[in-house]
């Protein structure tokens, strides 16, 4: 069966189910018969159905990028209006969405996956950073007669990373900016 014959199944047995569940006299038994008659003959549970149905869905986050990133990731899942939360007229740090069962299990891991990319590429973004603006402490006088152990691949890959970001920058002119000349 094909998405859209399978959607308008599922959506005859939804309204089925609402008729079952909401009907009265004789509509209610008639309607819950052609869903079983129908559940049977497509193969579908009634867990199924009840998984499918949508309902307000609330997430957590920590600061404005974690909201921007989980309002893209909530509309990119489920399509739907999202909404901010309050309490006694201020604002919490909570979305809300229509969404099924699968569809908040889907945002909830999508938003762990990508907040701990997100957060990785922003210490690579500030060690970039730190480099291009020669931000460091005053070098020792150690004769440094220890030698470095070679990096691994993974630091030469990190390395290689923030390099490029850090040629992709535009240096702080920090002097500029308090009107002091270099």
């Amino acid at each position: 069966m094909d998405n859209s014959a399978n959607e308008k199944v599922f959506n005859t047995l939804k309204k089925l189910l609402a008729l079952a569940e909401r009907g009265v006299g004789g509509e209610k038994a008639t309607a819950q018969r052609m869903l079983e008659d129908m559940m049977k003959k497509h193969g579908i549970s009634i867990d199924q159905l009840v998984d499918d149905q949508a309902e307000d869905v609330f997430f957590k986050f920590r600061n404005k990028h974690d909201e921007r990133l989980l309002i893209q990731i909530m509309l990119n899942v489920t399509g739907e209006d999202v909404y901010s939360m309050s309490r006694g007229g201020r604002k919490i740090k909570e979305k809300c969405v229509l969404a099924t069962k699968s569809q908040k299990l889907e945002i909830d891991m999508k938003f762990r996956v990508y907040r701990k990319a997100i957060e990785e590429e922003l210490n690579l973004l500030v060690e970039a950073f730190i480099r291009k603006n020669k931000i460091f402490a005053p070098t020792s006088n150690s004769n440094g007669d220890e030698e470095a152990p070679e990096p691994t691949k993974e630091e030469k890959a990190r390395a290689m990373r923030v390099h490029m970001m850090m040629n992709s920058m535009e240096e702080t002119p920090v002097h500029q900016a308090i009107g002091v000349e270099k």
